[in-house]
């Protein structure tokens, strides 16, 4: 909002009937046009001894420091306890710290979360307007993307999340495709693809369908990259016989260290043990087998999934 020469204002002036709830802003973000737009505008406004059920609900907004710490502005109404100016957690405009509400005129009201939640609930605040919508109002939202899918590049044996955020009442029905072929599974906001392989490269897209239609999303291309074969270094057989090496591989492919005595035995993942895993960060992993002073020899090998 901006005034010529910076000057105040008011947001609303209300002019509601009894028993209505009147004007309500939910998650709303309340900005100044300009740094010189200081404590000088608020809430709202009453409208006089003509207007005397002036009801405006701010809930769970973020507000800029050009809304004065009263808060509202006296619009002349001599009792202003048919007034319902209402307010709940309000929050400075960077959503980092809630908004000092100690100096609100005392003719204002600070929500509980019970009553904040009640005028939340579009049924229960179009269900107060007589004759025009019943108690069994729902609303209705087609559809609709909020976030795209992102491009997304993994190796092979990591998992892999697509993600999108989507609305719409009632609740819409999903379905990921890959390419044209719908996905199985495939029936929520995000694709979680598990032990990425190359076939699970290729162009993703969801589908989003409810009682008043259907939207689809951008694609989202997912590049899957063969893993890069580990390098094994520095094996060295400690005092306490315990045998140590380190090794290497791609930042951010996962690995499992295998150990055997016999180098025979096939195949590794059923008649090996396991003696750990992980997942590479750029840097060489040092590892240490405990187990090997136990065995005559002992053979490694580090797997990529």
């Amino acid at each position: 909002m901006q005034r010529a020469g910076n000057g105040g204002g008011i947001y609303t002036q209300a002019r509601t009937g009894a028993g209505v709830y009147g004007l309500i802003f939910r998650d709303c973000d309340i900005t100044k046009s300009a740094p010189a737009v200081t404590n000088n505008w608020t809430l709202g406004r009453d409208g006089g001894n003509g207007n005397p059920f002036g009801n405006v609900a701010w809930l769970n907004c973020r507000m800029d420091d050009h809304i004065s710490g009263a808060g509202w502005t006296d619009g002349g109404l001599g009792d202003k306890s048919t007034l319902r100016f209402w307010e709940y957690l309000s929050r400075n405009i960077t959503d980092t710290a809630y908004v000092a509400t100690n100096a609100r005129v005392a003719w204002s009201l600070q929500l509980d979360a019970l009553t904040a939640e009640t005028a939340s609930n579009p049924t229960n605040v179009f269900a107060s307007i007589p004759g025009t919508i019943s108690a069994s109002w729902e609303p209705v939202l087609a559809p609709y993307v909020a976030c795209q899918p992102a491009n997304q590049a993994a190796l092979v044996g990591q998992n892999v999340t697509i993600a999108a955020a989507i609305g719409g009442i009632p609740q819409p029905v999903y379905q990921w495709y890959k390419g044209v072929t719908p996905v199985a599974g495939g029936n929520n906001e995000s694709l979680v693809i598990p032990n990425a392989q190359a076939s699970d490269a290729g162009t993703y897209s969801l589908r989003v369908t409810n009682d008043l239609g259907f939207v689809i999303t951008g694609n989202a291309v997912l590049t899957v990259s063969a893993g890069v074969p580990p390098t094994i270094s520095s094996p060295t057989k400690l005092g306490n016989g315990n045998f140590q090496f380190s090794f290497s591989g791609a930042s951010g492919q996962p690995y499992r260290i295998w150990g055997s005595s016999d180098v025979s035995l096939t195949p590794v993942t059923s008649t090996w043990t396991q003696l750990g895993n992980g997942t590479f960060s750029g840097a060489p992993v040092i590892f240490t087998d405990a187990t090997a002073p136990n065995a005559a020899q002992r053979y490694y090998i580090i797997s990529v999934p």
